[in-house]
């Protein structure tokens, strides 16, 4: 008697662990499991990604540009220069957007939308956007920037803070702090990277003003 129970208990068991029946019919576990992980893998949301504008190079018939602009530096704090968007919920605390990202690193992302602008803006010069101090020795001019903030609040307020400077022939010829804000229209993602666009079009407009008073 105890043989037939202990060989019943084990068959029960061995069953338990190998098959689970759905509709009558044993199914292996192994299917149930790759079932599950399949429809886990659909169910992750996309990531949404966004740039700071995307500017067609103007058609130039030939080459007008005779100078040479380089942005040259644009230092972006450790904890912005990231992929994923960035929401300070308060001066100590900030919210980590992990379905919600840049293209690239949004120093590069910066550094590339605003040599974008002031090209298109500037007829007598290329501008180059690099990240390496000296490169393009035979630049006119250099454009350093250092970024404090470029983030917005829980409200949707997107704050640009930093200084930048014009450099002629190896020296800071004049150095200028900025600070602009630009309300979104709304608290939707869309809207917030809108007012980010908005920003850096301002920030572009004061870099031209010191380049051409």
């Amino acid at each position: 008697m105890r043989v037939k129970k202990a060989a019943l208990f084990k068959k029960i068991n061995i069953s338990d662990f190998l098959c689970n029946k759905v509709c009558g019919f044993p199914t292996p576990l192994y299917l149930i499991l790759f079932a599950l992980l399949i429809s886990g893998c659909t169910a992750t949301p996309q990531p949404r990604v966004y740039h700071l504008g995307i500017s067609t190079p103007p058609l130039i018939e030939k080459n007008e540009k005779t100078e040479i602009l380089v942005i040259e530096t644009t230092n972006l704090p450790r904890h912005l220069d990231r992929p994923q968007l960035i929401t300070r919920s308060s001066e100590n605390e900030i919210i980590i957007h992990e379905q919600e990202r840049w293209a690239a690193a949004l120093d590069r992302l910066f550094r590339e939308s605003l040599a974008a602008r002031l090209d298109a803006a500037l007829p007598d010069f290329r501008v180059i956007p690099v990240d390496i101090s000296g490169a393009y020795g035979g630049a006119n001019q250099r454009i350093r920037i250092q970024i404090l903030d470029f983030s917005s609040d829980i409200n949707g307020n997107v704050r640009l803070l930093g200084t930048f400077g014009i450099i002629r022939k190896s020296a800071v010829e004049r150095e200028e702090a900025f600070e602009v804000q630009v309300m979104a229209e709304d608290s939707s993602k869309g809207a917030v990277i809108a007012a980010h666009d908005i920003a850096m079009g301002i920030l572009t407009r004061k870099i031209i003003k010191m380049i051409h008073p």
